[in-house]
Order: structure tokens, then sequence, then C-alpha cells
């Protein structure tokens, strides 16, 4: 066994004894998954060191196994130059099989012939409904024969092999017939006829999509299967040749493979192999097991690394930014089964892109503080200008997540500087509004306060603008009061005058000097809000 991924991986000429110890196990492997591209192209690495002799027929058979099986090129021309020496009717089939023009490994083509065949066989008893259980309600068959007759054109062209269109029923007019025919919604013969009409559909579906891909509207010989291989074929071509010949075999007549066997000869390969063969081993079997369910204890490890790095690749060069370049260094790493050299280069992919992420997430950072700092009462600060426009300098050669850390840091002393600010601003501007409560005018006082504290919410914008109408605001309040207090001692003065002798002297004595008083401190130049005040009160009791 330890002589088996030896011969996989080198690149010697292959014997005949090699070659039946290798396909012995790629053939099953191969056949259950030909697009698996480790075991196809291993398979086809093999056959191509295979020397091709007129005498010797098992390259030959190997190279057509190889071309009908998975629909890629001929790995020695062996395929083509069938030896005659080979028996006449298998010769034949073969060539025929070879000769296929179908569009799917020839193979394969040929199962899903025989699936359409038997398919097409038991589509009748599909439509008839009473294929579908016993007794039948008498609203249930006009549905039915309504279901055929949307059927009918796909069904037609399945059996006359013309190509037939893809099958849609019109799931809201299947309800409608079903009610109209006195199936009640909901019902249970209601839910039972849907879901007869619905299987009937998928099956016609299924055969239509089968037929598109077998194309029985292209004429094609006729190919009749081998009931046994003739001995004398199987003495040329040697212990493989039942398995090569499995395409043109009768289902009887095919070897069956025992799974729980191959995955312990591909374990005991694997246990004696060294790092490089097991990972070859590891691919090459990866889709069979995975298909299969049967597990390779020697294998696990590679295989569970090798489904990662494959699944990361991808992930990786979905990325817009990812390097096309590296990713096919991966892929040369894996190709000469150096797993851990992937591995490598794909980590270092991986941490190129993450820079490359991280830059890039510098670059927003950056771009958020330079927006913050333009929009606040900061823009024109000489020292934080500069210091954004010098992380900006470093934005394409310094490490990026140093980079984030550090605009980081300056987006929250910016923060922080312009919470002390607005602290600031709504300490200076609650100062402002203390006339408002010197002049006795609580009601201006609340609604200023109210819009001093929404400036918290805006983060401090506007806050210029706020201070202008608060202090507009006090001088019209100013004005307002002085005017009033003017008014008032206008009248009182009148008062005074017209009807002196309605009061006695003692209040006229007391009317006089409270007089005075308020008009001393009227007479002063630079009156106090709250002595305003105090002189309109006076005046309200005269």
């Amino acid at each position: 066994m330890a002589k088996l991924t030896k011969i996989i991986r080198s690149g010697e000429p292959v014997s005949e004894t090699e070659a039946n110890a290798v396909f012995e196990l790629l053939v099953p492997i191969v056949e259950l998954d030909p697009s698996a591209k480790a075991a196809a192209e291993t398979a086809g690495d093999v056959i191509r060191r295979c020397s091709l002799a007129e005498d010797r027929h098992l390259s030959h058979v190997l190279d057509w196994w190889y071309v009908v099986t998975t629909g890629r090129s001929s790995a020695n021309s062996g395929a083509h130059l069938l030896p005659d020496g080979i028996d006449h009717d298998v010769k034949h089939r073969m060539e025929a099989v070879i000769g296929l023009d179908v569009r799917l490994p020839a193979a394969a083509w040929l199962v899903k012939r025989q699936q359409l065949e038997s398919q097409l066989a038991a589509l009748d008893d599909a439509l008839i409904l009473d294929s579908h259980g016993a007794v039948k309600l008498p609203g249930e068959r006009p549905v039915w024969t309504w279901l055929c007759d949307q059927l009918s054109p796909a069904v037609e062209s399945l059996r006359a092999n013309r190509r037939a269109s893809h099958v849609d029923v019109d799931d809201k007019k299947l309800k409608q017939e079903l009610r109209d025919n006195g199936l009640e919604p909901g019902s249970r013969r209601y839910v039972e006829m849907i879901k007869r009409c619905k299987k009937a559909t998928d099956e016609v579906k299924r055969i239509v999509a089968l037929q598109h891909e077998v194309e029985p509207w292209i004429r094609r010989p006729t190919l009749e299967l081998i009931d046994e291989v003739p001995s004398e074929f199987q003495h040329a071509v040697g212990p493989l040749a039942a398995a090569l010949l499995r395409p043109i075999l009768a289902p009887n007549a095919a070897p069956d493979v025992d799974r729980k066997v191959l995955a312990e000869r591909i374990d005991a390969a694997g246990r004696v192999a060294d790092k490089k063969g097991r990972y070859r081993l590891a691919r090459v079997a990866d889709s069979w097991c995975e298909q299969t369910g049967q597990t390779v204890t020697s294998l696990e490890e590679d295989m569970d690394r090798h489904r990662k790095l494959v699944e990361e690749s991808k992930r990786l060069e979905e990325k817009l930014d990812a390097s096309t370049d590296a990713i096919d260094d991966v892929e040369l790493h894996v190709l000469e089964d150096d797993l851990e050299g992937a591995e490598k280069v794909l980590s270092g992919l991986h941490e190129q892109i993450s820079q490359r992420e991280h830059a890039e997430r510098a670059r927003r950072q950056h771009e958020g503080l330079r927006r913050k700092l333009r929009e606040s009462s900061l823009s024109e600060d000489r020292a934080w200008v500069d210091r954004v426009t010098e992380i900006a300098a470093r934005l394409d050669g310094a490490d990026p997540q140093e980079l984030i850390r550090e605009i980081g840091a300056a987006q929250q002393d910016l923060s922080d500087r312009l919470d002390e600010m607005l602290h600031e601003q709504q300490e200076n501007l609650m100062q402002l509004l203390e006339p408002f409560q010197d002049l006795r005018a609580d009601s201006e006082f609340r609604e200023w306060q109210q819009r001093i504290d929404e400036l918290e919410r805006r983060q401090g914008r506007g806050a210029s603008e706020l201070k202008r109408e608060i202090e507009e605001d006090l001088r019209r309040l100013r004005e307002y009061c002085r005017a009033g207090l003017e008014r008032r001692l206008s009248l009182i003065d009148e008062t005074l005058t017209d009807e002196r002798e309605d009061f006695d002297e003692e209040d006229i004595d007391d009317f006089d000097r409270r007089y005075a008083e308020i008009e001393s401190r009227r007479q002063e130049p630079e009156l106090a809000d709250k002595q305003l005040a105090e002189a309109r009160e006076s005046t309200n009791k005269l």
C-alpha cells in the first residue's frame, strides 16, 4: 500500500500490475462523482503513464473507461485505438459508446437514457387517478381530467420523443377547479386531491428534465447491453475488466462495490503514505467519502484541512480585492500535494486582504473624523485641523491597525472636547438667562432653558445663533419694561397734578416719597434688571 501513493504521485511509467492496484480504488471513486477534480485528474495522469501496446489491452480499456465516465479528453489515445484483439462484440459496443455525440459523459448519458425509458413506461400509471387510492368522489374525476389536459402537451411530446415543453400547472386554477366540482376547501379530500395532482405534475416535470438531458429527438444508434463479460476479454484485461465495462453491462452483470471494504483499503494506504501522499489520497477520496458517509480515519485530518482550504480560497476569491495570482499559488501548492505550503500562501493572502480591509476602515474612520471636525465649532481650530491633516498624510503608508487606534483616540478626544465646549456654552447661555428671572419673565426663562437643553441633541450646533436670539429678546424685554415704567410714572404724575385735592396730607407725603425713590432709580444711567423690576413693582403699589 505504501507503493500506491508513490505510483499516484510519481511521473514514472506505470505497469499493468501497478495500474490494477491503483484503479481498484480509483474506478469506484471516479464513477460515483466523475466531476471530482482530484480523483479524475489523478486517474488521467496514471493512464497517461500507462504504455500502449497492441497485445496489452488494459491501458486501452482504462482510457476508454476514463473518457466515457468523466467526459474528459483521452489521456493516452488508447480509447480511440482499441486493439483488434479485443472481443469483437465488446469492441463494437465500446466504439459505439465513445462515438456518442452527447453533452453528458457517455456513461452518465447511458444511465439517464435507461432511466428515461423506465420512467416513461411508468408514466401511464402516474396519470391514472385510480392508481392514487381507493374510491373517488364524483367531483374528483373532472378535476383529474382537467389536470391531464394541462399536462397533455408535455406528455404527448415525451411519448413521441419530441422535445417536451416545461410543465406549469396554475395552482390557483387547480383550486378553482376543485371548488367548482364540489370539493370543499380545507376538507380531507380537497387536500388529498391537491397532493395527488402535485405528485403527478412533479413526475412529469422530472421526466421532462431528464428528457432534456438525454435528447431522444436526436437520432443515435441503439446499444444493447452485455449480459456478461466474455472470458477472453476478462483474461486479456485482468481483474478490472467487469468494473471498466460497467457503462455497457446489464445491471445484473455489473459488479457491486463494497464501500466498507473500499474505505478500509483507502485507510490502509493512507496509514503507510508519507505526508504528501496522504494529502493526495485525501483529495482523491474526499468527495467519495462525503457522498457515501464512509470514514477513512487515516485521512480525516487531511480531508478536514483540505475542505477548509477550499472553502477559504473560494471565500477570499469572491472578494473584490482578492489577488488572483495568490489564489493560483494556493492551487499550485495543492497540485503539488503541499498542504502546508497552500495553507501558508492562503494565510498570507488572508493577511493581505485583512490589511486592505483595515486600511479601508481607517480611511472611512478618518473621513468620519474629518466630517465631524468640519461640522463642529472647532472647524477653524488650527491644532485640530493639523492633527487630522497629519493622519491623512499617513493613510497610505502606516500600519492600518495602528491608524485605526489613533483615529479612534482622536475621535474620542474630539468628542470629549466638544462635550466640554457644549457644557461651557450651555452654562454661558444659562447665565444669559438670569436677567429674565430678575425681570420676572418666568415663561420666557423656561422657553429659553428648553432651547439651551436641546443644544446637546444638536451637539452644540446653533449655539451662537441662540445666544444672539437670547440677547435680542432680552433687549426687547428691557425696552418693554422701561417703556412700561415710563408710562406708569407719567400716569402717576398726572394723578398727582390733577387729583391732588382728593388725597389727605399724610397719603400725599407717602406718595411723594415713593415717587421720589422711583424717580431717583429711573434717573440712574445703568439701571440693573433687578432694580428695574423692583421699580415696576413699586409703581404698581402707588
